[in-house]
């Protein structure tokens, strides 16, 4: 029994969140079980100017997200990737396309590209850095919020259905159909 127990708190996962998905977890108050469960890395882009508030569901009100806070007590770790990757990153995907993609997924898309992160999971709602992951051959590093909140047995149901396994499989399908036209020759 105490060894279930242990393997239950054991965090499984090095998991990169997306700035949406770290706002929502805030919103649907999952955010402390996310941490407890898995080991949470947040691109520098989105931790210094992306993931600041969150409004509330109940109140309508703007609330502050501290991830500093998290960080200061080693809940979360801070990632950052080189001017070099983001260049690399670049050399492949057709300018306009690159643009498409917010600038902290960028950040983690090349982090993702550049070799050094292959044990890791990228985990996102949006749409073209999904396509972005399969086009550059890293579908088996993105991950469905879905899926990672069904991992650590938290209840998907107060979240956007943007986050859900089947739209995420939807996205990586268009993904497939647009490589040759998103890629550079």
């Amino acid at each position: 029994m105490a060894l279930l127990k242990m393997l239950r708190t054991m965090k499984s996962k090095l998991v990169i969140l997306d700035a949406n998905v770290i706002i929502d977890c805030h919103r649907n108050e999952v955010w402390k079980q996310i941490i407890s469960s898995y080991e949470i890395y947040i691109p520098a882009t989105i931790f210094y100017d992306e993931a600041k508030y969150f409004v509330s569901k109940n109140t309508d009100e703007k609330k502050d997200i501290n991830l500093s806070q998290d960080k200061d007590h080693g809940k979360i770790k801070v990632i950052e990737a080189e001017i070099s990757h983001i260049q690399n990153l670049k050399t492949f995907i057709k300018d306009d396309f690159f643009e498409s993609i917010d600038p902290g997924e960028r950040e983690a898309i090349a982090l993702l590209k550049s070799g050094h992160y292959d044990d890791y999971v990228f985990c996102t709602g949006d749409k073209a850095a999904i396509r972005a992951l399969t086009i550059l051959d890293l579908s088996f590093q993105g991950i469905s919020l879905e899926k990672l909140l069904k991992d650590a047995s938290i209840k998907f149901e107060k979240f956007k259905p943007n986050y859900s396994e089947s739209e995420f499989k939807k996205q990586q399908g268009k993904g497939l159909q647009e490589k040759n036209f998103l890629l550079k020759p």
